[in-house]
């Protein structure tokens, strides 16, 4: 390929609106990535207050966490397969 037509395929994908779409895309799946990664601190943590403070509820707490991971989960799915 000539330089020039390299040069005129990246400018038309960035007049196309391919460029923004993309690092829309992007940013998407690595926020979602670092949801996951929150949500499984979350749990941890859940895991550690129950072995140390003496809670009713702690299933609760539990189930809640879960829940939360399971989402963070669906929605990188959601991120990286329909973005």
């Amino acid at each position: 390929m000539r330089p020039m037509n390299l040069i005129q395929e990246i400018i038309n994908f960035v007049s196309n609106g391919d460029l923004i779409g993309f690092f829309l895309k992007l940013f998407g799946i690595v926020l979602t990535a670092l949801f996951i990664f929150l949500q499984i601190i979350t749990s941890r943590q859940v895991v550690t207050m129950k072995r140390t403070v003496q809670v009713h509820d702690h299933n609760i707490l539990y189930i809640i966490s879960l829940i939360q991971l399971i989402g963070a989960v669906l929605l990188f799915l959601y991120a990286l397969f329909i973005l």
